[in-house]
């Protein structure tokens, strides 16, 4: 019913992007005075959208015109990111100025996973020349839960103090 036709006119076409930046105005007008917002997450996993292969440039390109539109309108300056599933995606929009911090995502069926999340950690740190968060973290791709495959936290506690000894920005 609105002016999307496919998934990838939320990237391209005007008016779902106008759309979409009315959304972001009333959202950073309603909740930016809090502290307890950390950043603003333009997308989670946005490389699970439709296609995304062949549309990385209008995602980046969508990416720095909304990233640059909450900048105009946050007068507390939260920190703006946005997320990815795979690690190697995407390159230009990590780098896009008014991208504050890169994330990493990491779901391995590793005895330590730990290891994996601070690569990951000084891999961006290095690539991007700006802070890194990992986002999100488990064991294993297939979905299992934490709790089935680590009953006593040992994952966890690890992945945690990990990330806080790898340079990132905070915990995972």
């Amino acid at each position: 019913g609105g002016p999307a036709t496919n998934t990838w006119d939320f990237f391209t076409n005007t008016t779902a992007k106008n759309l979409h930046k009315n959304r972001l105005r009333y959202i950073i007008a309603r909740y930016g005075w809090s502290q307890a917002i950390q950043s603003w997450e333009l997308f989670n996993e946005v490389d699970w959208t439709d296609q995304f292969d062949t549309r990385k440039t209008d995602v980046k390109n969508w990416h720095e015109e909304m990233a640059s539109y909450i900048k105009s309108k946050d007068v507390y300056k939260h920190l703006v990111t946005t997320s990815y599933a795979k690690d190697a995606n995407d390159a230009a929009t990590w780098n896009i100025p008014a991208i504050d911090f890169t994330q990493t995502h990491y779901y391995v069926d590793a005895p330590n996973i730990e290891n994996t999340i601070a690569a990951g950690v000084q891999t961006y740190l290095n690539s991007f020349n700006k802070p890194t968060l990992n986002g999100e973290f488990g064991l294993g791709p297939d979905g299992a839960t934490l709790v089935a495959r680590d009953p006593n936290g040992i994952h966890i506690h690890n992945a945690l103090w990990g990330t806080a000894f790898s340079g990132a920005m905070g915990t995972g």
